[in-house]
């Protein structure tokens, strides 16, 4: 099936499609939507309806893929990696698109937030979007490719929430570094104790960088904010260019990274995509998990594990299949009318960072919508150009509020992006979801809190638990001191109108949709307005199967990963981040894959 935009006629309603953005559109469904994939050798039948193999993994996402390519290096054993999605399409490939609610997307969305989730975020009833890739590579394949791994700090953390010290900063960056294959000399030869060079997983800049990312760039320096490297380990404080999973101008999913090199090439390694895992298998006397139920072009089919069942499926979907398969809370299961098997906290803690696009601005880029099509020619050609960037979202900024004192700690993180609307004196009027960001009129910052104390959930449908979306409370700014940290933030921030370089290049604070004109801008209700008309997320949910110490009644894993109470189950994953990282997760994650694959064959080489 070919990749696609879902709900364009909806979106040309709302947004009033110009010829330019149907001649996109239709450009984009030519020539990029097919999947170069399909090329390999079919290795996606089952020998029969009940297969066995030695490991299940349910999910070819950031872990999965990982996972998939480690394990089997070990060439005795025979593995099965499981998606529900499609191949990855060509479209996926191109930086500058977005693949936000198209055919590759789950296309969640939270239930209504008490604080966040307006309507200028583009649903109503105070109801977040919430992007999950459905699609080899999983999330990493519709992602904005930030290479980020946090502070030192959070994994310290972890090691001292779990007791396991192999959990800490120096233990995990070993496993940062063997994925990595980082190809900026400057970095590597100014950090070689932090990164790595010869991994699966290409790191890099852009090739393009956009005529307003340097603008961007200055302004934050004019505010104070030194040049750092932020994945260094070290101070992340200060302003940064972003590192990419990008490889020449293509973005690297871990499917580009870790699956398609050895493809058809490692004969014990068997993909099957579009296939839903439904169920897990159970035997409820010995608690021991035999394999998996998945459904495929109407066919129900069953899989059989001979060492271990490991889901993958990520911070949403890996809660859900537990519970569909009688793994979770009693008092959940029993609305979702889920016969409970074994009790245990699955869809708590659910952390997320949250966004507040509080400063909009007329910006202009070089780049002209009416040369899309030579701009597109030209990255199939070359893989530069403009479709080889995300526009003017190239920096990154950590920044460190009043109420955050421990030395070399960020508690927000910024950044501005670019998008085209039908009016560029309005910030988010109008602005159609499926443009490149290498066009646009107007731009905003965004202000990040990276360490929330808010937790919300993810639960079952309570009418159709297995067909229908899971319930989704992230219950951002629940807890005060949220607020508090992101009206510092904002204040802060909002700095950067007075720096040289702004007021030079002629760029002022727009309209913020009712809060200008309501409040006192010096006052914190002005900030509040902000928070609640110009918030969401950046998508970024961890911590639903929590990984914890024994004694830890909230937590679902074990520091081995392996699943509470139950035999021949692990979740490896973003869910068992028992805190969130300061920074985006897609790095965390394949860390995490990382260290399970050396755990699993360990155990089992061992043995």
């Amino acid at each position: 099936m070919a990749w696609q935009p879902l709900a364009v006629r909806e979106e040309c309603a709302r947004t009033g499609c110009s010829p330019q953005v149907m001649a996109f559109l239709t450009l984009v469904n030519i020539y990029v939507s097919h999947s170069n994939d399909r090329l390999f050798d079919n290795n996606q039948n089952l020998e029969d309806s009940s297969s066995s193999y030695d490991f299940v993994i349910v999910g070819a996402g950031s872990a999965g893929c990982v996972l998939a390519n480690r394990l089997s290096e070990i060439e005795d054993w025979k593995i099965l990696l499981i998606e529900a999605g499609n191949e990855e399409p060509l479209a996926s490939d191109i930086p500058g698109f977005s693949m936000e609610r198209s055919s590759i997307d789950y296309g969640y969305t939270t239930e209504p937030e008490p604080v966040a989730c307006p309507e200028a975020c583009g649903l109503t009833n105070n109801r977040c979007p919430y992007p999950r890739g459905k699609v080899m590579g999983g999330s990493s394949s519709i992602n904005g490719m930030w290479y980020a791994r946090g502070s030192r700090y959070d994994y310290d953390e972890w090691a001292n929430l779990t007791g396991d010290p192999d959990w800490s900063y120096q233990a995990v960056l070993p496993y940062f570094k063997k994925s990595e294959d980082l190809r900026v000399k400057k970095v590597l030869k100014e950090h070689p104790e932090a990164h790595g060079s010869g991994g699966y997983q290409t790191v890099d800049y852009f090739p393009y960088e956009d005529n307003n990312s340097r603008l961007i760039f200055d302004a934050f320096r004019d505010m104070g904010l030194n040049e750092v490297e932020y994945t260094s380990g070290d101070d992340m404080v200060g302003v940064s260019k972003l590192l990419r999973t990008t490889i020449q101008g293509s973005r690297q999913s871990t499917n580009g990274a870790f699956i398609r090199p050895i493809r058809g090439r490692r004969k014990n390694l068997t993909i099957l995509s579009n296939a839903k895992v439904t169920k897990i298998i159970i035997d409820p006397e010995t608690k021991r998990v035999e394999g998996v139920i998945y459904r495929r072009r109407r066919r129900i089919g069953y899989v059989y594990a001979n060492k271990e069942v490991i889901l993958s499926a990520g911070s949403i979907d890996s809660p859900k299949l537990l519970m569909l398969s009688g793994i979770g809370p009693a008092d959940v299961l029993k609305e979702s009318r889920v016969p409970q098997i074994h009790k245990l906290p699955v869809g708590s803690n659910l952390q997320d960072h949250v966004n507040v696009l509080g400063f909009g601005m007329t910006m202009s880029s070089r780049p002209q919508l009416e040369n899309f099509r030579n701009d597109l020619a030209y990255w199939l050609s070359t893989h530069e150009g403009p479709l080889s960037s995300t526009g003017v979202m190239d920096v990154v900024a950590h920044v460190q509020t009043p109420l955050e004192s421990r030395a070399g700690i960020a508690d927000m993180q910024v950044h501005v992006f670019g998008q085209l609307t039908q009016r560029e004196d309005e910030p988010k009027s109008k602005v159609n979801l499926y443009m490149p960001f290498a066009y646009y009129n107007w731009a905003n910052m965004g202000v990040v809190l990276l360490k929330p104390r808010s937790r919300g959930s993810v639960k079952l449908s309570k009418t159709s638990p297995e067909a229908s979306a899971p319930r989704i409370s992230p219950n951002y700014f629940t807890d005060p001191d949220d607020k508090q940290h992101m009206i510092a933030g904002l204040r802060m921030m909002r700095g950067i109108f007075e720096t040289e370089t702004f007021k030079k290049a002629g760029l002022k604070l727009l309209n913020m949709q009712g809060c200008d004109q309501q409040l006192d801008k010096n006052e914190d209700e002005y900030f509040d307005c902000v928070i609640r008309r110009h918030s969401g997320t950046v998508y970024h949910p961890v911590g639903t199967c929590k990984m914890g110490r024994e004694d830890d009644e909230t937590a679902v894993v074990d520091t081995k990963l392996k699943v509470r109470g139950l035999k021949a189950l692990r979740v490896v994953d973003a869910s068992i981040m028992p805190s969130i990282i300061r920074g985006n997760t897609n790095a965390p994650t394949i860390m995490i894959a990382e260290r399970a694959s050396d755990l699993i064959k360990l155990e089992w080489l061992s043995s």
